[in-house]
């Protein structure tokens, strides 16, 4: 597990770095940890938690994580207005939202513990 998360900090602060200049959005720290539940958050500090498995998951579903929670800088909910912001970053967002949902079936069991 330990591999997998210096993987993920060595690709995932990169990838969210450069997608968020694109946006021109700022957030104020990165957090990467093995998460049992969910697969990223957004607190109202402006700090981002990304789970060390998404490197796992199909890079668009990452992609797709990514995007949701950088998302969460302009929108602090799951609003309507929320879901319109994120389907113009990302077309098929609410697809995509209920195949990342059960995702976790992607992450082999060694990963998980």
């Amino acid at each position: 597990n330990e591999w997998v998360n210096q993987q993920a900090h060595r690709i995932l602060p990169e990838w969210i770095g450069i997608l968020s200049s694109k946006l021109s959005l700022t957030y104020n720290r990165i957090t990467i940890r093995r998460q049992k539940t969910v697969w990223g958050s957004c607190s109202g500090k402006r700090n981002i938690n990304l789970n060390q498995n998404l490197l796992f998951l199909p890079k668009r579903m990452v992609h797709y994580v990514l995007l949701h929670e950088l998302s969460h800088l302009e929108q602090m909910n799951h609003s309507a207005l929320f879901w319109d912001l994120l389907e113009t970053r990302f077309k098929g967002s609410r697809d995509m939202s209920v195949r990342v949902r059960i995702a976790d079936s992607l992450v082999p069991e060694w990963a998980k513990t």
